[in-house]
């Protein structure tokens, strides 16, 4: 996993070592900066936010269809799949080989949403096998992130994995 808060070339020699080595990438487009076609392969995955990939693209991303619109957009960089995330609206995941995914977000009253992309992430890479279809991890990783957003903080406001069990199977 990468983002963009350490300098354009570790990202770059970061992408070619995991490629080498036939390691899928997942890499967190923030802060934005401008993809190139090339970077990625086909395992990998890109994700943003709505405002990212806004700025991604050109286009306002305000809900499922755009976010929709937006990850196919993103698909011509070369990823395999790429996750656009709402905030309240949950999160669309465009894949080639398991076609498009809309998750609800889970309702809950916000209180800080710091670390919400953050758990979210970190929650679905933890637990996708990268095999299966994604879909069940990426509902697991948005109630890690409902949960997140419950509580002030950024480290402490993560939930313990028995916490988001608890929370998806109480509150389906």
């Amino acid at each position: 996993m990468v983002q963009n808060e350490i300098p354009r070339e570790t990202v770059r020699q970061a992408l070619t070592v995991a490629h080498q080595r036939q390691w899928r990438v997942l890499w967190n487009v923030a802060p934005v900066v401008p993809m190139e076609v090339g970077w990625l392969g086909r395992d990998d995955i890109v994700a943003v936010n709505e405002s990212e990939a806004s700025r991604l693209t050109g286009k306002d991303v305000v809900d499922v269809e755009s976010a929709r619109l937006a990850a196919q957009r993103l698909m011509e960089f070369g990823p395999g799949m790429v996750l656009v995330t709402l905030g309240a609206l949950g999160s669309v995941a465009v894949s080639r080989e398991w076609g498009t995914m809309v998750i609800p977000a889970r309702e809950v009253i916000p209180v800080d949403t710091t670390a919400a992309g953050d758990t979210f992430l970190g929650v679905f890479a933890a637990d996708w096998d990268g095999v299966s279809s994604p879909e069940p991890s990426l509902q697991v990783a948005t109630a890690a992130a409902a949960l997140c957003v419950t509580r002030s903080g950024a480290q402490n406001s993560i939930p313990q994995r028995q916490e988001v069990i608890t929370f998806l199977t109480s509150s389906v």
